[in-house]
């Protein structure tokens, strides 16, 4: 089977997988910045924080005074007159907050801020963990295509050695039926990958909210399995700083501030009143004084203090609960992480090497005369189950990673 006996529709589709992108690929630091310009997290989080100050502002407020009036004595003497024997009453109350009960308000609503501030870096760290899953997905499918072009290649370039042979009756027809297969079996793989890397693709470029051509390499492909990996030890201790624990470290603050606003509500507010009292006809007029002091006969916020003081208590042992779920999922990870690096690292160390090697003696001994294309194409196919196996497990490795930046907040692989 020759070359120009391919069907064309293969021939195009590895053509077209070996195009290389004119723009220069994007880094994964450049496609995060890409992505926070069009977020509007940022943005959420300065509005809240407004309306928080707003809150604050006016818990630090007096409430509003009333005005009332009252007619007394309409038309209840004979001779009836209407209005003539009433008497008016104009009054204006004000309730008195004391300044200690709106500052522990006030206090309870600015303590939302460092609450508010956790919720952003939370909803930053979960967007930044689908970016960079999206982008190590991407990267990882722009090398399965690549792979699985140099595999056509190496299963054309059989199929045409043993069509040779087999012209030659040195090969059987069902050797040339085994290399037709194997050249269709790794076209189809290829087409999987093209695909497989432009849905990819799509899925990172949805991130900033942009549709691209597929076809192109839109990332950088650099995997490097010998990497330092932080122990486990040190990575639960950076849980401490982790955006879930943090979270409940600015959520404990804002429950003691409620604590303290539960406890005041059992202050009592003074009602002030003053106001004239005009008589009949408007003959006199007599000014009024009052004071109303609420008396705390049926409640004194029991139950509202007790309430805050319960989920104060409560937050305890949800920080218990939370790390330990944290330290079991970090351990997984981690375990995944140092597995698949050390399969990376000793066949980049130690197959690939040796695999390139073999390639390397029997392209020499071709040169000389000595060996067999198809020797030389079984080792080439070879090296590349090789690569393909150091891909996977650096796939493994990469989603590994991107678990445990989620849970510490920290990188880490470059």
């Amino acid at each position: 089977m020759t070359a120009r006996r391919l069907p064309c529709r293969q021939l195009g589709f590895f053509l077209a997988a070996a195009l290389i992108a004119t723009a220069e690929p994007l880094t994964l630091e450049e496609t995060w910045q890409r992505v926070l310009a069009v977020s509007s997290e940022e943005r959420v989080f300065v509005d809240e924080r407004a309306a928080i100050g707003g809150e604050a502002l006016q818990a630090g407020l007096l409430p509003n005074p009333s005005l009332s009036s009252e007619l007394q004595e309409v038309g209840v003497k004979r001779p009836y007159r209407g209005f003539d024997d009433a008497s008016l009453t104009v009054q204006v109350r004000q309730e008195y907050v004391r300044k200690t009960k709106r500052d522990t308000a006030r206090n309870l609503a600015a303590a939302r801020n460092p609450v508010a501030e956790a919720d952003y870096v939370v909803r930053v760290a979960d967007l930044r963990q689908r970016v960079v899953a999206a982008y190590r997905a991407l990267q990882v499918a722009q090398e399965r295509v690549r792979l699985a072009g140099l595999s056509v290649e190496i299963a054309r370039r059989t199929a045409d050695a043993v069509q040779r042979q087999s012209e030659a009756g040195q090969a059987s027809g069902l050797d040339l039926s085994r290399a037709r297969l194997q050249f269709a079996t790794e076209t189809v793989r290829l087409e999987t990958a093209t695909v497989a890397r432009s849905q990819a693709q799509r899925a990172l470029a949805a991130q900033w909210g942009e549709r691209l051509a597929d076809g192109a390499d839109l990332v950088a492909v650099t995997f490097n399995a010998a990497v330092s990996l932080s122990p486990l030890e040190k990575l639960q201790d950076a849980l401490a700083t982790g955006p879930d624990l943090r979270r409940l470290g600015a959520e404990a603050e804002f429950l003691s501030r409620a604590v303290d606003y539960e406890k005041s509500r059992n202050v009592r507010d003074i009602g002030l009143t003053g106001g004239v009292r005009y008589g009949r006809r408007g003959a006199d007029a007599t000014a009024l004084f009052g004071v109303e002091i609420p008396l705390l006969v049926n409640t004194r916020n029991e139950g509202g203090i007790a309430a805050a003081r319960a989920r104060e208590r409560q937050l305890e042992h949800r920080k218990a609960a939370l790390r330990l779920n944290l330290e079991a999922n970090l351990a997984t990870r981690h375990a995944e992480l140092v597995t698949a690096s050390r399969e990376a690292r000793a066949l980049e160390q130690d197959i690939l090497p040796a695999a390139e090697e073999v390639v390397a003696r029997n392209e020499a001994a071709l040169d000389q005369g000595q060996g067999s294309l198809l020797q030389v194409l079984e080792a080439q196919r070879a090296l590349l189950d090789a690569r393909e196996r150091r891909l996977d497990a650096v796939e493994r490795q990469l989603a590994a990673s991107v678990a445990l930046e989620r849970l510490t907040g920290h990188a880490v692989l470059p």
